[in-house]
């Protein structure tokens, strides 16, 4: 792992492509956008491993919004209708897309690249927290989850990379209260 990954601040996010051996947790919207994209790229899935051994995922993320007000209800109506049945999700997921209706999943990803299959088996373990500090806790380039992969990779204390983590983690959950 090169020198500069310890300071990756984000602004490369999905640029490991330069023929390198590299790991990068990722959501599962990143493995239709490397298959599709990036077809060259030799790449394998897995779930996040769990404390209890267990494989863990996280699901979250809004699906459609839709403004008050607008008067276009009944064609965005059709629109959900449509991308919600087989055909709309077979669709989706031939352009890289994940099908959101795991009911469904299997068939819809039938024929396409397995490893689309290991993000749809993920969404059956997931967990969503719900919480208004999400933001801060994961996605800033400065949030403890950012700061626990850097000190757990390249640091030499992994226990105290966990703790350090979930104790900077609960402080922001605390001061929102």
């Amino acid at each position: 792992m090169p020198a500069s990954a310890a300071t990756d601040n984000g602004v490369d996010f999905l640029k490991f492509l330069g023929g390198k051996i590299g790991q990068q947790s990722l959501g599962a919207f990143a493995i239709g956008t490397m298959i599709t994209q990036h077809p060259e790229l030799d790449f394998g899935v897995t779930m996040i491993p769990g404390v209890d051994g267990k494989p863990s995922s996280f699901a979250g993320g809004d699906n459609i919004v839709v403004t008050k007000g607008t008067p276009h209800v009944s064609q965005i109506q059709k629109f959900l209708q449509f991308v919600y049945s087989e055909e709309g999700q077979t669709i989706m997921a031939k352009n890289g897309s994940l099908p959101t209706r795991t009911d469904i999943a299997e068939q819809v990803l039938k024929g396409q690249d397995p490893r689309l299959l290991v993000a749809a088996d993920a969404i059956k373990v997931a967990k969503t927290p719900y919480t208004l500090q999400f933001n801060d806790l994961i996605n800033s380039p400065n949030s403890p989850w950012s700061q626990f992969i850097n000190a757990a990779m390249f640091g030499d204390d992994v226990d105290g990379a966990f703790a350090n983590g979930q104790a900077d983690m609960q402080s922001i959950i605390d001061s929102a209260q």
